[in-house]
């Protein structure tokens, strides 16, 4: 993959794929109150429904990414 896109062609599409799901949700789920979550961990993101509300949240650092998808497992 590296040969057809660069790292910083590889940074821009994740960041508009997130920005796309991000105001996806804030449209098109508020039906939803499944509680489900996915995690992007190129850019350490966990995006999901809990307790009816949606939630999306990138984090600094790979110690509390990892962090919070425990939690989250913990709450299946």
């Amino acid at each position: 993959m590296a040969e057809e896109f660069g790292r910083e062609e590889m940074n821009a599409f994740i960041a508009y794929f997130y920005g796309f799901l991000k105001g996806y949700f804030s449209v098109a789920g508020k039906e939803q109150t499944q509680f489900f979550y996915r995690s992007i961990e190129a850019c350490w993101a966990v995006y999901g429904c809990r307790d009816g509300q949606f939630f999306e949240r990138a984090y600094e650092d790979e110690e509390e990414y990892r962090k919070a998808i425990k939690e989250l497992q913990q709450h299946e």
